[in-house]
C-alpha cells in the first residue's frame, strides 16, 4: 500500500502490535519501579504472605543492579 508521495505506508496491525507490546513493557516498568520506591505499600495491595514478604526482602542488592 502506497500514501502520498510515493512512499510505503505502515500497516495499521503493526502498528497495533507495538502499542501492545509498549503497554505491556510499561507494566512491567510500573511495577519495578514502585516496588523500589513505595516498597511494601505497593506490595501490600497483592495481598502476599509472610513468606513473600521475607523471600523479597531477602533478595541481595546486586539483583536490582543487574
Amino acid at each position: 500500500m502506497t500514501g502520498m508521495g510515493g512512499r510505503l505506508r505502515t500497516p495499521w496491525h503493526l502498528w497495533l502490535v507495538g502499542v501492545v507490546a509498549l503497554l505491556w513493557n510499561g507494566l512491567g516498568c510500573l511495577d519495578y519501579t514502585m516496588t523500589q520506591v513505595q516498597g511494601d505499600a505497593w506490595l501490600a495491595n497483592m495481598d502476599p504472605t509472610e513468606l513473600q514478604m521475607a523471600y523479597f526482602h531477602g533478595m541481595p542488592a546486586w539483583t536490582d543492579a543487574a
